[in-house]
């Protein structure tokens, strides 16, 4: 039984992502939100309701030391809880992505909990935060890798932020890109620049999947903002001809390919790019 409908599958070829709405339980989100809750006792802190940790974070933002503490504790343990391993492999996701084209996915990244604007993103100094990007340039997977999002906050309104997409963006293929700290950012062109940006909006438990070549961003926040939690996952194709032709390569890394291409690949860069409607199927 085919979990999505033609429409969604037209959006998705046409938009290069789509949502589908309340894919995760309530109980789920709360699982995955409240794993914050086992740090409490390492900050010396009284545990807060599910609904308030905007005030844990306050009260760590108050020490520097804690904040530092948090920091590393964010990208060692918090970022790789079981929680989220659980949603990578969720068999209802992956039936999903197959639909959306990947004949056989393979984890192209750890799965991660993001922590975003609000008092959570001072923290990590806003880390989490990114400028225009495609993911494909730190993954590297198939041609017609897919990535997914789940907020385990509302999103979009009630003064959490989201992400800014540039639908259609994804037929331009691998756009050039610039080094950043943590993405390669891609250079808007005029191609890419009279396309209409959206800024999506929902609740806790959706699900959105885009492209790895969908152009997207952080959306600016203002300083009231919530802190906003999201589950990022990637997903490649190995069946993908691309990456066959590349002899399985496999890299993870915050930087542009050209920086962590093999000699002898022909991992696309963004001098050779790659178009999105080459041929994914093998």
């Amino acid at each position: 039984m085919n979990l999505l409908t033609n429409s969604q599958l037209e959006a998705y070829e046409t938009d290069g992502f789509l949502i589908v709405k309340n894919f995760c339980s309530a109980d789920q989100v709360k699982q995955c939100r409240n794993q914050l809750n086992d740090f409490y006792d390492f900050f010396n802190l009284v545990e807060s309701s599910d609904t308030n940790f905007d005030q844990f974070f306050a009260e760590i933002l108050e020490s520097e030391t804690e904040a530092n503490k948090f920091r590393k504790m964010y990208t060692g343990l918090i970022q790789r809880s079981t929680e989220v391993y659980a949603r990578m492999t969720d068999q209802r996701l992956l039936a999903i992505i197959q639909e959306l084209g990947l004949r056989k996915p393979y984890i192209a990244a750890d799965p991660l909990f993001m922590i975003s604007g609000g008092p959570g993103g001072q923290i990590l100094g806003n880390i989490t935060s990114s400028p225009a990007h495609q993911d494909w340039e730190s993954m590297q997977a198939s041609a017609n890798a897919i990535v997914g999002w789940i907020p385990l906050t509302n999103y979009g309104k009630d003064g959490y932020s989201s992400i800014t997409v540039l639908p259609g963006s994804h037929k331009f293929g691998l756009l050039t890109a610039n080094p950043h700290e943590w993405f390669g950012t891609v250079e808007i062109d005029e191609r890419v620049r009279k396309l209409k940006k959206i800024t999506p909006a929902g609740e806790a438990g959706d699900l959105i999947l885009f492209s790895s070549l969908l152009v997207h961003q952080t959306e600016e926040t203002g300083a009231d903002s919530k802190t906003r939690f999201t589950i990022q996952l990637r997903y490649g194709d190995i069946m993908d001809s691309m990456l066959r032709k590349n002899n399985g390569y496999f890299n993870y890394n915050h930087c542009l390919p050209i920086k962590t291409s093999r000699e002898g690949h022909l991992m696309a860069t963004p001098s050779s790019g790659f178009k999105y409607d080459v041929d994914s199927n093998g």
